[in-house]
């Protein structure tokens, strides 16, 4: 109502006082009610992964300070006509009330410290009583506003205006064909004298800043100033009371050149932000201890010191040129602000270079407000002032926003993967040899198919058994079911082994290649791709040539095993290779070390054949296929991923987009799928982190191959710095699928290196207690024979605890009784332990028979705990045959 002069419209329409005051007072609680939610979602979504839980501001002190603020505005709204100084006055009143004012009365001041006093609680009740007292004044006060018996004080330094405009406000100016009536030192004078108030005011209170921080420490407080108070403050002066005061008009009149009049505003207005932001620097050079030791969050700290004050001062004289009303400015300024801090966060986050990312966006500022000045003095609203603007505004806009879509591309290094890997989850063409041996497959796989239909399954043998054996338990009725189902199976499908021996000595292919429609991804426990069945089914048949003596054709069956596994390595598959690595990988393997194990224990084995198959091992330890396919079908289900608008590929999205962390990630992904230039740099990202994956797999192969690994190395090989994380973690994809990639490939190789070793151990082992009827003492002792130096444990390079004769007792973990449970080792059964260096892994010291364990923090631990983490191996089957 001060701005737009409608009081006298106020007062004659048909409504008497506490209407009038209640319904403004209302619309503005509502819109602020409105403007308050919409901020608290726009944060919410924007910041999501990142906002801590301040339940204090949206449940208690936050609400009363946001009152504060409302009841202090409209009393200012009200005894000031200018709504610049309102809101100036209305934020200094609040905050010395709540900092000065009220903890001076209630005696609540610490000595040498300013606090944030607005969130101590014994302060409420101050707060509240000062709340109602401007209540009273505000109502008090607009009473007096309608009856227009308000009197506003006439300040006696308000000085006159210095100029007489010639032409009404309104009215189109002729153009102006006189000489320049005005120079530089009157334009400098007029700019300092409209702001050397608010300069020595903000100088003063940086000046107070400053030595408080010499006081407490606290450097928040400078640069809260130095952004919003100082610099955003300057740029709003430099074009605001010429907005407002209608100076324009005078200028043109007068034919100044807008550029000069531009530069001199700039020249008054840009020496206290310089002021202030070489201070900053300066202290953040004295106090290097406030940056945080994340080199993305130090440039981020370093980026708001010295460029923050420029972007916060472009903006607000941005929005002074650009809009008349001051109330409109401010608004318009802070947003501006708000989204260049923003901009600078997300740049820093994603390493681009500040100097260019981020300081563009005061050079843009202040290079369209130059090129508007001579539309703005000269009052010009035509159609190519408009273009001119939107064109000024709209190309550097374009230009920024380009460099930074290639930079977030360009900034991925390009990568080379392996040539059989191809370039897409399209498998390479055949050659005529392997073309045959696909051909054995489909035969094998057809057969199979075909049989494993006539043999019955579990429910109908164990209805079966219900009714030939009504006495029988059900753990009997089960146990025979399970038994009669496999021996009939291995019987059915015994014609199916002689393809897969002649496929074996054929060209490799990728075993994948059998059932490429499986690329869906299915939640099916019984696995519809029926080739994974065919080492299980080598497995079995090998067991039974173990059964009956013959050893050297079992051996035979555990190699064309190995290779069948092998062959699912070769080319991974898209997603169902998820499931398939699972049971493939872990449960197959699992049964062939088991095999070899009982291979070895057989009576008639002999040395000869104990160490042509530990050599055979060795070799086949050296390989990384597993991991190299494990790496391949995440990246292949990684890039799938990305496209989820057509079957089966909807399924893996929805798979890999799940919560991350409870924290929902499509969001996300949604607002980036918009964006072509990210769809680039996430597959060159997963192209990329592939290749790091790989090199640091065979760093791990080869230093566990040379044992130079020491316990707490694995954090340090990774190399992983803050720089490839922010890299590799900005793109469509989630943090679990490209970090993911390296935690799975990594235990794959090291899981690998521990089953190998064990075997190897557990066959010497077993071979010595043949020949000597009895365990030996030490590992040591198999030096010679079966091992030039002794395998040590791959995650630890220590020695590999063996107990020849078991623990004396059951080593159990958990309370009996309860879940949690279980027996670790049995009493008296000889056993191997290897330890995962990523939990507890203590280290083992030897001597005399006697084994002790010391965590990493020196000390020393019990069987059982250094046990809870550990993999064991147990020599000797039990009493039942069994080896759990």
């Amino acid at each position: 109502e001060h701005e737009t002069g409608t009081f006298d419209f106020q007062r004659v329409l048909p409504a008497n006082q506490p209407r009038v005051f209640w319904a403004k007072t209302g619309f503005a609680l509502v819109s602020g009610a409105a403007l308050l939610l919409l901020l608290w979602t726009v944060t919410r979504v924007a910041l999501v992964p990142a906002l801590p839980q301040a339940g204090s501001w949206f449940l208690g002190l936050g609400w009363l300070f946001l009152v504060e603020v409302f009841f202090w505005s409209i009393l200012c709204s009200l005894l000031i006509r200018q709504p610049l100084w309102g809101v100036i006055a209305a934020i200094s009143a609040q905050s010395l009330t709540i900092h000065v004012v009220l903890p001076s009365l209630a005696n609540l001041h610490d000595a040498g410290a300013f606090q944030w006093t607005w969130e101590d609680e014994r302060l409420t009740s101050w707060r509240v009583a000062a709340i109602v007292i401007v209540v009273i004044a505000d109502i008090v006060l607009g009473k007096l506003w309608f009856e227009d018996r308000l009197r506003l004080p006439s300040w006696r330094f308000r000085r006159k205006l210095d100029f007489a405009p010639s032409y009404p406000l309104d009215a189109e100016l002729p153009p102006y064909h006189g000489q320049r009536q005005i120079g530089w030192s009157r334009l400098l004078w007029l700019g300092w004298r409209d702001g050397r108030w608010v300069i020595g005011g903000l100088l003063a209170w940086y000046g107070f800043c400053v030595w408080q921080l010499n006081q407490t420490g606290e450097q928040q407080f400078i640069r809260i100033l130095t952004f919003f108070g100082g610099s955003f403050l300057c740029g709003l002066f430099a074009f605001a009371p010429d907005q407002s005061g209608g100076r324009l008009r005078f200028y043109t009149e007068r034919g100044c050149s807008p550029r000069v009049v531009w530069i001199s505003r700039q020249v008054i207005w840009l020496v206290p932000v310089l002021i202030m932001t070489a201070g900053v620097i300066g202290l953040c050079l004295r106090h290097a201890d406030w940056f945080s030791r994340n080199p993305g969050q130090e440039s981020f700290e370093w980026a708001a010191a010295v460029i923050g004050p420029f972007v916060c001062y472009a903006a607000g004289q941005f929005a002074a040129m650009l809009f008349r009303s001051t109330v409109v400015a401010i608004a318009v300024g802070l947003m501006l602000t708000v989204f260049g801090i923003i901009w600078s966060n997300l740049m820093t986050s994603w390493l681009a270079p500040t100097w260019w990312a981020v300081g563009s966006l005061p050079v843009i500022g202040l290079f369209v407000t130059w090129l508007k000045a001579n539309d703005w003095i000269e009052e010009r609203h035509d159609r190519v002032a408009r273009w001119r603007f939107v064109l000024g505004l709209g190309i550097p806009i374009v230009l920024l926003l380009s460099a930074c879509a290639t930079y977030r591309v360009v900034q991925i290094p390009v990568v080379t993967l392996p040539a059989e890997w191809g370039e897409s989850d399209v498998p390479m063409p055949l050659t005529a040899a392997e073309s045959k041996t696909l051909d054995l497959y489909r035969r094998a796989l057809t057969e199979f198919e075909s049989n494993d239909k006539r043999v019955a399954n579990h429910e109908t043998r164990i209805e079966r058994s219900r009714q030939e054996h009504p006495d029988w338990s059900d753990d009997q009725r089960y146990r025979a079911a399970f038994d009669g189902f496999h021996k009939d199976w291995l019987t059915v499908q015994s014609g199916v082994v002689p393809l897969l021996r002649e496929a074996h000595a054929h060209a490799p292919i990728p075993l994948a290649l059998l059932q490429p429609d499986l690329a869906s991804f299915s939640d099916d426990i019984g696995m519809p791709d029926k080739a994974v069945q065919f080492p299980t089914l080598m497995v079995r048949h090998a067991r039974l040539l173990v059964e009956s003596g013959q050893l050297d054709e079992a051996w035979e069956e555990i190699e064309v095993t190995w290779e069948l596994l092998r062959r699912y390595w070769l080319r991974a598959a898209p997603v169902h290779t998820m499931r398939l690595m699972e049971v493939t990988v872990e449960g197959k393997e699992s049964m062939l070390w088991e095999l070899i194990a009982d291979w070895g224990r057989h009576p008639d084995q002999s040395r000869d054949r104990i160490v042509r198959a530990i050599r055979r091992l060795e070799q086949l330890a050296k390989g990384t296929d597993s991991a190299r396919h494990l790496i391949h079908s995440r990246l292949l289900t990684a890039k799938l991923s990305l496209f989820p608008d057509q079957q089966p590929r909807q399924d893996i999205h929805n798979l890999m987009f799940r919560s991350r962390g409870g924290i929902e990630s499509t969001w996300l992904w949604t607002v980036w799928r918009i964006q072509p230039w990210e769809w680039w740099r996430t597959e060159r990202v997963l192209r990329w982190r592939a290749s790091l994956v790989m090199a640091h797999v065979q760093a791990v192969s080869q230093r566990v191959e040379d044992r130079s690994f020491v316990l707490g190395d694995w954090s340090r090989m990774r190399g992983w710095g803050p720089a490839e994380q922010a890299l590799c973690s900005t793109t469509l994809m989630p943090e679990n699928i490209t970090w993911g990639m390296q935690l799975e490939a990594e235990s794959n190789v090291l899981a690998q290196a521990e089953s190998f070793r064990a075997t190897m151990l557990r066959l010497a082992l077993l071979d010595w207690q043949r020949e000597h009827g009895q365990l030996p003492r030490s590992l040591s002792e198999l030096v010679p024979t079966y091992f030039a130096e002794i395998p040590r444990d791959p995650q630890t390079a220590g020695h590999v605890a063996y107990f020849p004769h078991g623990p004396g007792e059951d080593v159990t973990d958990g309370a009996e009784g309860t879940q949690d449970f279980r027996i670790i080792v049995q009493k008296q059964r000889p056993f191997l332990a290897m330890f995962r260096g990523r939990y507890e892994a203590p280290q083992q010291h030897f001597d005399n028979d006697v084994w002790e364990f010391t965590g990493r923090n020196g000390k020393s631990l019990s069987l059982s705990a250094a046990l809870r983490f550990a993999h064991v191996w147990y020599i000797e089957k039990d009493d039942l045959g069994s080896d759990p």
